[in-house]
Order: C-alpha cells, then sequence, then structure tokens
C-alpha cells in the first residue's frame, strides 16, 4: 500500500488516526491500552518479534534490528503497543496493514508472548483494535491467521468467521501447524460482535462509526 492510497484510506474515514476523546475511547479497555508507539517500546518490541516463541513473519524470515525498525516504521495502516493498564508495561504489538482502499479490507496480526495467550485478559486487545479499525477507516472486512493453537484468540472466540485451514502451513517450534483464516466484516461486527464481546470485554460509548 503506498503513502498516498494510505492517505486515501485515512480521508475516507474521516481524518485518520488522531488524538480526541473519541480516538482514546477505542483503545482503552478494562485491562489494555493500545498506546501510541515511540522509542520508549522498540527495545521490549524487538524482545519479543526476536524470540523464537513468536516468529516475525512480515518477510518470512527472521529481522535484524535496524531491519526490524525500518519495517516498523514504514509498512503498517495503523499499529499500537499493547499496554497493561496496571503496570505500564508492553505485552506485544497489534497492527494493520495489506490494507485495499478499493477493496476495503486490512490485514490484522497480533504479536505476544504465547504465555499471555492462556490468561485471557491480554487477548481483549484483539477487539479493541478491530473495533478501533472501524470506527477510524472505511473498512468493509478485516482478516488475519491464527494457529491451531490460537484459533479461538484469532477468531474472537469463536465470533469471527474461520473461511479455511491452509494443512501443515507453517514450521514452528519444530512442527509444521495449520493455519486459519480468520475474518469479520463490518455488518457482522456491529450487529453481532461488538454487542456480544462489550458485555464482559469492555465498556464503549455508542460512538457512530464510518459508513460502510
Amino acid at each position: 500500500m503506498t503513502g498516498e492510497q494510505r492517505e486515501r484510506g485515512r480521508e475516507a474515514a474521516g481524518g485518520g488516526v488522531g488524538n480526541g476523546a473519541v480516538d482514546l475511547a477505542h483503545r482503552q479497555g478494562r485491562w489494555i491500552e493500545l498506546a501510541a508507539l515511540d522509542r520508549r517500546h522498540y527495545d521490549p518490541l524487538w524482545a519479543l518479534v526476536g524470540s523464537e516463541r513468536v516468529p516475525w513473519a512480515w518477510r518470512g524470515k527472521p529481522l535484524g534490528y535496524e531491519s526490524f525498525l525500518e519495517t516498523l516504521m514504514s509498512e503498517a495502516l495503523v499499529q499500537f503497543p499493547v499496554i497493561e493498564r496496571s503496570t505500564g508495561r508492553c505485552l506485544g504489538l497489534i497492527r494493520a496493514d495489506k490494507a485495499n482502499v478499493y477493496h476495503q479490507h486490512a490485514y490484522v496480526s497480533l504479536y505476544m508472548d504465547p504465555d499471555f495467550h492462556k490468561r485471557g485478559w491480554p487477548m481483549e486487545a484483539m477487539p479493541l483494535f478491530v473495533d478501533y479499525l472501524f470506527h477510524k477507516f472505511n473498512l468493509h472486512k478485516v482478516y488475519g491467521e491464527s494457529s491451531e493453537r490460537s484459533v479461538d484468540v484469532g477468531s474472537l472466540g469463536g465470533l469471527a468467521t474461520v473461511e479455511g485451514v491452509l494443512k501443515e502451513h507453517y514450521f514452528l517450534n519444530g512442527e509444521w501447524v495449520d493455519m486459519h483464516i480468520v475474518s469479520v466484516t463490518r455488518e457482522h461486527w456491529f450487529a453481532e460482535v461488538r454487542p456480544t464481546l462489550s458485555r464482559f470485554l469492555w465498556r464503549l460509548e455508542p460512538l457512530e462509526a464510518v459508513a460502510g
């Protein structure tokens, strides 16, 4: 996606990523905040993505530190460090890229230590981010990939759609694992997923979203 396309997408979304009250409301949950990226996050994020437990797959192979920073700064439509609100600890990174303005879809990825997957509450980052995307950008659908071990997270507890399975698609930690393609459309998000998740994950005011 070119810089011009990215700006067009932000204009279509009513101005893109801002710093107002509406923007902040869609980045804070009960346990998690999606923070603005700055230099203090570089080292903890590098420690995370450099770990063999969390493969960094943007280019199909591990990245060096300088390449990591270059990619971090240049390729995302929008991205946020995932911060634990009670401690300020950086738990991971969530981002949207591969955005297509004409077809109105974007790819979502969440990088977080697998230990946090088992605890539940850090996964609040995923619905927070999806909700943010649908409120700030003119997107019809967001999609991503989940391994068989984390498909419940990627599919938002089964509320999103699993569109297909790529068998033995990635070689992780010494074994081949299946990759599940999951997605959610704007209509499905606001009609079913958001009302269900907001009952127990986070509280958001019923703000007007970008028209699809």
